[in-house]
């Protein structure tokens, strides 16, 4: 259960017994699996919450006393905002290196079938339905991915924030495939 400032009574440190706290991993959550994974460690509870071990209140408000993050803020709901996990369990650093390969990977396609003249093999009726029908959902893509950048901003969790951006991030990244297609 996390601390609280009516349960503990005081900030100072050692005042609260919380997973970990006898570790010097200093790990504020109980991981999912027996060991937490490094997505874990990177992602979850990295933003400070005075309902869990914030116990001194937000430190940095805004001028009308309004904390960081309001769970008014989002029509979204959870039971616990902290519990998720995302389920490719990615975070920036993954995820910009697993974009940076497939960027490598699209590059060397492209330059491959440019110079094998790939592109004058194609039927022309199949050329034609690509382009009004594979044309059209890059704008579909697009419009998610940018609707997801957005409303990555309402997100109560980093856990949410970096799920719904890296998904963002797809939608934007297939719609510049199919554009480059």
């Amino acid at each position: 259960m996390p601390a609280t400032s009516s349960s503990v009574g005081s900030g100072a440190a050692g005042a609260a017994i919380f997973a970990d706290s006898d570790s010097r991993k200093y790990r504020y959550f109980d991981p999912k699996g027996q060991r937490a994974t490094h997505y874990e460690d990177m992602t979850v509870d990295v933003q400070p919450d005075p309902e869990r071990y914030l116990i001194q209140d937000w430190i940095i408000s805004f001028a009308d006393g309004k904390g960081a993050y309001v769970k008014q803020n989002t029509a979204a709901q959870s039971s616990n905002w902290h519990a998720f996990r995302a389920p490719d369990q990615e975070w920036e650093r993954t995820h910009y290196q697993r974009q940076s390969k497939i960027e490598t990977m699209v590059q060397s396609v492209i330059n491959n079938a440019r110079k094998s003249g790939a592109p004058k093999t194609f039927d022309k009726a199949w050329v034609k339905i690509l382009q009004t029908q594979l044309g059209a959902w890059k704008h579909a893509e697009f419009g998610l991915g940018t609707s997801l950048m957005q409303a990555q901003r309402y997100g109560y969790t980093q856990m949410i924030n970096n799920a719904t951006l890296t998904n963002s991030s797809y939608k934007l990244r297939l719609a510049q495939d199919i554009t480059l297609y």
